[in-house]
């Protein structure tokens, strides 16, 4: 112990055993430079899991089972994305995602995104993001058509159309999934991909 205390009189203290004074500008950088770092290691770390969960949010991984366990296997996930547009002043155009076991997922990825919700809620609804909704003027409970140009006739030039009523709101302020991207149930995909004319 006596070894290190010299060791910092030696680098701290003149001969005359006064403060050196041209050290306090490097030992406070070193302190204000190790603080800056910390800070930023922090700042990303906090980032990093935010991007990820709202990531998680939308691109749903895990499919539970009968036996509720959690599954990380592709083969077992169920769902679609789709193309449709809603007609409005100008066509928006938005992608749909249909996911399977649509109530577990409202309750365990989603959930802390939403900001307004309808405890009706059921497999013929949707969600959309609160950019749509002011952008559309419309709010819980009300009831939008989705256009589907995927699922268009060729021979007859007729675009599926359907309506439905939206359930929820969302807030994720992450890329543009506000404004152009909706969710709903597995079932309503089906709905969607088995139009007959």
């Amino acid at each position: 112990m006596l070894v290190y205390k010299y060791i910092i009189k030696l680098i701290l203290l003149t001969d005359n055993g006064k403060f050196r004074s041209a050290y306090i500008f490097p030992i406070a950088g070193v302190f204000i430079g190790c603080f800056i770092i910390f800070m930023i290691l922090s700042i990303m770390n906090s980032m990093e899991y935010q991007i990820e969960d709202r990531l998680q949010s939308f691109h749903y991984k895990y499919y539970l089972d009968d036996s509720d366990e959690i599954v990380n296997n592709d083969d077992f996930i169920k769902g679609s994305t789709t193309l449709g547009y809603i007609n409005h002043d100008s066509q928006i155009l938005v992608r749909i995602y249909s996911i399977d076991n649509f109530d577990n997922y409202l309750s365990n990825k989603i959930s802390n995104y939403i900001i307004d919700f309808d405890k009706n809620i059921s497999n013929a609804d949707i969600i959309i993001g609160d950019n749509l909704a002011e952008l559309l003027k419309v709010e819980l409970g009300d009831t939008i058509y989705l256009n589907f140009p995927e699922s268009m006739n060729v021979v007859t030039n007729i675009i599926p159309k359907e309506a439905f009523r939206i359930a929820a709101i969302y807030d994720i302020d992450f890329l543009k999934y506000d404004t152009n991207t909706i969710i709903t149930s597995y079932q309503n995909e089906l709905i969607i991909n088995n139009h007959t004319f």
